[in-house]
């Protein structure tokens, strides 16, 4: 038995209950242990006690999870946005492309990325230089 008068056999089967419960919050951040013991069938009030003697918080867990500081995680009105980049997709290419605009210009390409062609294409129109100008 530990100092907090464990039984050795709780405590092994808390240890595995807690890092199974960090892996299940990647992948749910909602859940509460109270629930995660229900469905271990593992006694609740064991697991605090074991918790408590070990000075484990489930916020400083789920902070871990979720990558914040526990201060963030403990405020309800703030919300963490971080946009992810979209990934980088070739455009196809164009080759021998010719573009007449309605007022007359005309540009010629060797090869140029469908991407920027239309990039280029809205911003002459967008100036005005072309009048009317759909793409």
């Amino acid at each position: 038995m530990t100092a907090t008068s464990i039984p050795e056999k709780a405590c092994a089967r808390y240890e595995r209950v807690w890092a199974a419960f960090a892996n299940a919050l990647s992948d749910y951040d909602r859940y509460t242990l109270r629930q995660f013991c229900r469905d271990c069938n593992t006694n609740y009030g064991g697991m605090k006690e074991w918790m408590r003697s070990r000075g484990l918080k489930v916020g400083a867990l789920k902070s871990k999870v979720r990558g914040t500081a526990p201060e963030v995680a403990q405020n309800p009105s703030f919300i963490r946005f971080v946009p992810e980049p979209a990934p980088l997709q070739a455009s196809p290419t164009v080759k021998g492309a010719c573009v007449v605009f309605p007022n007359g210009v005309r540009m010629a390409f060797t090869e140029i990325d469908a991407a920027s062609l239309a990039a280029l294409a809205s911003s002459y129109c967008a100036e005005g230089g072309a009048g009317s100008c759909s793409i």
